[in-house]
């Protein structure tokens, strides 16, 4: 029999009156398949305290607007515990969690990389030259998706923060070298000095970048489409990263006027930097077996560890413990 009877249009006859939803208590009493599917009950007195309504698409190729909507129609109702669940509901839910982590994540990354811009540099171009770079590769990458119809998945909307910490290395790179061949680059023609440093450094630039790039594209065999298209944009976006560096800071140094920042760094002066780069340096030549053995006791722990990866693919299990999405 049907669990809801049906009028002569076809439509489900909706109980309304006390009568009619005690009796479509005690029909779905008669069935436990029902119990914790359709309702659930008091663990203490036995009676029925929730039910749930099933809702579903027929020949709705785009969801988003109408359960969204639903989901207004329950915020409204402040009077009644409303629990929203169900796959179209955890994709409302992770939208709008990309949307935040995209709004909060990229100016928290950015503004880091400015504060390491301007500490390494201590100057004006030393933070505008590279964050233009980064901004040029962030945007060409995600609107190369947009043309080609690329969506950002719950993996790709950690492409764009990827993008700046991984790009501003090679600005870093080049603007290093340039300030480190400062003098050389005084002591002859301006464009020829440049030309000579920024080749020195561009090669290690496109080889860095070109391993990078490889490594990314590895990901393009992968099966599922979210990691495939990840994979791929995060090569594109790295070469235009690598490429725009090579050329744009290049081409503004040699428009700009060639001076050393006021507040730059001199040649005698020793920074917290250099203190750990000493450090660093004297540890490993003076104590090399140490570090040897350091270095391969942390491989053995490393290996062993790699045993104890699991593969998780719950989707709820994305989200906190308490978390609404995981709680409904």
């Amino acid at each position: 029999y049907d669990l809801i009877e049906k009028d002569a249009g076809g439509k489900r006859i909706l109980p309304k009156a006390e009568k009619e939803i005690d009796a479509f208590r005690q029909k779905l009493g008669r069935n436990p398949a029902f119990e914790r599917g359709l309702y659930t009950r008091d663990p203490l007195s036995g009676k029925i305290t929730d039910f749930c309504t099933i809702i579903k698409f027929k020949n709705v190729q785009d969801q988003d607007p109408i359960v969204r909507e639903t989901m207004d129609v329950i915020n409204s109702h402040h009077g009644l515990d409303i629990t929203p669940s169900g796959v179209p509901v955890v994709n409302i839910w992770m939208n709008n969690y990309m949307h935040e982590d995209l709004y909060k994540n990229v100016p928290l990354v950015l503004l880091v990389v400015v504060i390491v811009f301007y500490f390494n540099f201590r100057s004006v171009r030393g933070v505008i030259l590279p964050l233009a770079t980064l901004s040029m590769a962030e945007m060409w990458t995600l609107g190369l998706m947009g043309y080609v119809g690329c969506k950002i998945t719950s993996l790709g909307v950690s492409l764009p923060s990827l993008m700046i910490a991984v790009g501003s290395s090679y600005s870093i790179h080049i603007l290093n070298q340039y300030y480190s061949d400062f003098d050389m680059i005084t002591k002859t023609v301006k464009r020829a000095g440049l030309q000579n440093s920024m080749f020195h450094i561009t090669l290690t630039v496109l080889l860095a970048g070109l391993t990078t790039f490889i490594a990314f594209m590895t990901l393009a065999s992968s099966q599922v489409s979210a990691v495939r298209e990840w994979g791929i944009f995060s090569a594109i976006g790295v070469m235009f990263a690598v490429f725009i560096s090579c050329g744009l800071i290049p081409a503004c140094l040699a428009t700009l006027p060639h001076k050393m920042p006021s507040l730059f760094l001199r040649k005698n002066q020793i920074t917290i930097v250099d203190r750990i780069i000493t450090l660093l340096t004297k540890g490993a030549i003076l104590h090399y077996r140490k570090v040897l053995v350091v270095v391969f006791i942390l491989l053995v722990v490393s290996i062993i560890g790699l045993f104890r990866i699991s593969v998780e693919t719950d989707f709820l299990s994305y989200f906190k413990e308490n978390d609404d999405v995981r709680v409904n």
